[in-house]
């Protein structure tokens, strides 16, 4: 309203008076205008800001907690200065998977040839990975180094190596070195008709999907016709490849299994399939048959009591179920039974003869 009122008089004065006396007038009049708009802005400050803080304020100081927050987000948290921190607290201990993940080399000094022989189908890579995580020590194959002429020359910073000699030639016979290297063998027994179609799987999976792992990539591979011939509802018969692949396998078994028991001379320990699917100390058996000690020190206690906590998720290797192998297994079972027990029996005699004791194969 001032302002208004100013502007009216300015415009009076510059209709009535001369130019000189206009300039005067309208410098004056501005003047007036300028302390009329201060005292306006004082005026709004006070009656319609009164409650806002001054620029000159003190600032409330924030919260401890936000300050620990904001400095958590700029960088590390420093357990030694933070609150209620105890800076000589020990530091957590390792998961059974971090402990498991653990693996280093066998000691020169402590090497001897060590192996498990199995056929293949009869559980290698799952004592391979199983042992490998209760000892500590690294595992593996003879087959990784087919190119060296003698077994003697195989790394000596393994726990044990895995083969399925004489079902696969390797470099030599193993009975060659027992004067000059020791030697200690587990011979590990599965049923043939259970680890023959594993190897028959195995082998599609790794031809289809160019490839070895045998259940990972089984879905949309396998149908029944690959294990059965359906010619009505009741007559049932084999597959010819699989039928062809069984016989071969089954000539296999038991000259692996003959060698083993009749013409290896050396230290040899002998473990069922089946047992180890029930009992895992036999894992503890197998790696003390091979000079580890599970008791000797806390951490291979607590290497143990993880195997022992997480028995289920490697028993088997547990894979992903796939309805056309699982399907077919038992009517494949009777329609091969008696090869079944031609050569299981035949291996469980070997074994009475060796060491006047029986065994089941199941």
């Amino acid at each position: 309203m001032f302002s208004y009122c100013v502007a009216r008089k300015i415009r009076v004065a510059v209709l009535r008076d001369s130019c000189p006396m206009k300039f005067v007038k309208v410098i004056a009049i501005l003047l007036l205008l300028s302390i009329g708009l201060l005292i306006s802005k004082e005026y709004i400050e006070e009656n319609f800001f009164s409650n806002r803080q001054s620029s000159h304020a003190p600032v409330a100081q924030p919260h401890p907690a936000a300050t620990r927050m904001k400095s958590a987000l700029i960088s590390p948290l420093n357990l030694t200065q933070c609150e209620g921190c105890n800076v000589n607290a020990k530091p957590q201990p390792l998961s059974c998977t971090e402990i498991f993940q653990t693996v280093k080399d066998v000691e020169k000094s402590n090497y001897k040839i060590q192996l498990i022989a199995a056929a293949p189908g009869s559980g290698n890579d799952w004592c391979m990975l199983t042992l490998r995580e209760l000892t500590g020590l690294k595992t593996g194959s003879v087959y990784h180094f087919s190119k060296l002429k003698s077994l003697k020359n195989v790394p000596e910073n393994l726990l044990y190596y895995h083969t399925h000699y004489p079902y696969l030639k390797h470099m030599g016979a193993v009975g060659e070195y027992l004067d000059t290297h020791p030697q200690r063998v587990i011979l590990l027994i599965r049923n043939p008709i259970d680890a023959g179609l594993s190897e028959y799987v195995r082998q599609i999976i790794a031809k289809k999907k160019n490839g070895t792992a045998k259940y990972s990539n089984a879905d949309g591979v396998f149908t029944e016709s690959h294990f059965l011939v359906r010619t009505s509802l009741k007559d049932i018969s084999l597959a010819p490849a699989l039928e062809t692949h069984l016989l071969k396998f089954f000539q296999g078994w038991k000259k692996l299994h003959s060698y083993w028991l009749k013409e290896y001379k050396g230290e040899l320990m002998v473990v069922l399939y089946s047992d180890l699917l029930k009992d895992p100390s036999l894992f503890e058996k197998m790696a003390s048959f091979f000079g580890y000690d599970s008791q000797v020190s806390e951490e291979r206690k607590t290497r143990l009591n993880c195997l022992y906590q997480h028995y289920e998720r490697t028993a088997a290797m547990k894979r992903k179920r796939v309805p056309a192998i699982d399907n077919s297994k038992e009517p494949v079972r009777k329609l091969f039974m008696s090869h079944i027990q031609s050569a299981t029996s035949y291996v469980e005699k070997l074994y009475k003869e060796k060491y006047n004791e029986t065994i089941l194969i199941i």
